[in-house]
């Protein structure tokens, strides 16, 4: 920081790779356990003063433990309190296909983002190019490609890479076991996934499996919504009523 209080030239954005670390004292290095909140707020509020006193973004690069906890901010190793200081948290992983092998893809997904509104994952690959070096030399260097909008959310994809089903992957079995006779009333569905799934999920989770939502009866209390299985044929009495009509 002494660098840039200097005054020659404001710079656009400043890297940290770490702030603080366990146990750290003297020695010219920031005095702070990066796993103690309270020591690192300590450290990041005269941090984030200073960018914004300066105008500069400042970008903290981090990565993931090894443990296993469903929210994907919580995976950031060290203290909570470098991604509750962040404005937006964006975070990568290896993209897995349903049956979870490797698609060759990296995702860059949201983790937090409070500077606006949500537009989705991206897709990239690295991809080799050859650059000129020097004069007549040339080097081969990678180059990030991206590759369009992707619609998985960091919880499933860091689940893939942990091997554990996500939410949305709990919902989808959910579905399958509860549906797998034939349709059911969407009311039903929801009151049996409570205190299981948030409707929210459940409702991710139907698109994921493609059912579309059918009208039985007639309107308002006299009919109801049914879900059905794309794979799963229509029950005896749906064929009668549809031989009848």
């Amino acid at each position: 920081m002494d660098l840039f209080r200097s005054g020659h030239g404001r710079p656009i954005v400043a890297f940290f790779s770490r702030i603080g670390g366990k146990g750290e004292e003297g020695g010219g290095k920031t005095k702070g356990d990066s796993f103690k909140n309270a020591e690192m707020r300590a450290l990041l509020t005269p941090l984030s003063k200073w960018a914004e006193e300066r105008k500069i973004a400042v970008i903290c690069i981090s990565h993931f433990t090894k443990g296993g906890n469903s929210h994907a901010l919580y995976r950031v190793t060290d203290s909570l309190a470098f991604t509750a200081a962040c404005r937006t948290v964006a975070l990568t992983a290896k993209e897995h296909d349903d049956d979870g092998n490797e698609t060759g893809r990296n995702l860059l997904l949201k983790g937090k983002n409070n500077l606006s509104s949500d537009a989705g994952g991206l897709a990239y690959k690295f991809q080799n190019m050859i650059v000129e070096f020097s004069g007549d030399d040339f080097i081969q260097a990678p180059r990030i490609v991206w590759d369009g909008v992707v619609a998985v959310t960091a919880e499933e994809a860091l689940a893939k890479r942990s091997g554990k089903l996500s939410k949305i992957e709990k919902a989808q079995e959910f579905l399958r076991t509860i549906l797998a006779n034939g349709p059911m009333a969407a009311s039903k569905i929801y009151e049996r996934a409570e205190g299981k799934h948030t409707r929210a999920t459940i409702k991710r989770a139907k698109a994921k499996l493609g059912i579309k939502p059918k009208r039985v009866g007639g309107v308002a209390d006299d009919g109801e919504w049914q879900w059905v299985l794309p794979d799963v044929e229509e029950g005896p009495d749906e064929a009668l009523s549809a031989i009848a009509k």
